[in-house]
């Protein structure tokens, strides 16, 4: 049975009686606390095994892992909670407060050594409305609140690109080329994007770059140098100063790997 503040109407609809202000409360004003019983969806069990495949794969890992327990759902049925309650009342304004202060912790923490404060919750406390705050004299420095959380969006689905003859645009060949490189596909090989962005364009310096390190970086130093090269031609075209002048150092590696022979690194003017 619903307690005495919690009634039922014939629709099925639950409302709250508040109760009267105490005797010993006088004046136009009243404010006075007492615990009101009163029907709460409490949080579902935590989940100790949650299931993080999602139907989708993706080098080789799939979805969101979570490392801990997790809630994601509340009780179907209502149950009687007590809840210790601050009532502030006027002639027009009824307003009541839910929640209590249940531990406070007076102490310096010092940042070079930590404290670990536990305190076990009351019995029949909800999780979900646990707060901590942590003061600096009267500056609060941490304010935690466990209803105030919004859940964070769900991290984007993973695509895998296109094949290099289905891109349309060089520079989508391009940044193709430098996502494959970055996290290492296990089924697309970035030079094969590069490759097809030199057959359309074959002095386009972002590729040579790009291109020249890739040689660089498996020991194919000439390989690398002509890329450097072919590619500060082209920044050099209008102008014998160009903005971005890493091609220049790239070549300048390339040379000096080969051996003293090749450290007399090309004038392009």
């Amino acid at each position: 049975m619903p307690p005495e503040s919690t009634k039922r109407t014939e629709s099925s609809t639950y409302y709250l009686t508040l109760p009267d202000a105490p005797q010993s409360q006088r004046g136009p004003v009243k404010a006075w606390e007492q615990e009101l019983e009163i029907l709460t969806y409490a949080p579902g069990a935590p989940e100790h095994n949650p299931m993080f495949l999602e139907n989708r794969v993706y080098q080789g890992s799939s979805g969101r892992v979570y490392p801990l327990p997790f809630i994601d759902r509340i009780a179907t049925e209502p149950g009687l909670k007590l809840w210790k309650a601050i009532h502030i009342e006027n002639e027009y304004l009824r307003l009541m407060i839910l929640g209590a202060e249940v531990a406070r912790w007076s102490k310096c923490i010092d940042v070079e050594s930590p404290t670990a404060i536990e305190f076990p919750l009351p019995p029949g406390s909800d999780p979900a409305t646990i707060a901590v705050a942590v003061y600096a004299g009267e500056r609060m420095v941490v304010d935690y609140d466990a209803a105030r959380i919004q859940p964070a969006p769900p991290p984007a689905v993973a695509t895998e690109p296109k094949a290099p003859k289905e891109i349309d645009s060089i520079e989508e060949l391009y940044l193709t080329g430098l996502h494959l490189e970055q996290y290492r596909h296990a089924t697309r090989k970035p030079e094969l994007y590069w490759a097809e962005g030199l057959r359309r364009d074959p002095h386009d310096s972002r590729i040579r770059n790009a291109m020249g390190l890739w040689h660089l970086r498996r020991g194919e130093f000439e390989q690398a140098a002509e890329h450097f090269h072919a590619a500060i031609v082209r920044l050099t075209a209008l102008n014998p100063n160009p903005r971005d002048g890493e091609p220049y150092y790239n070549l300048g590696l390339a040379c000096r790997y080969q051996g003293p022979r090749k450290r007399s690194v090309r004038r392009v003017l």
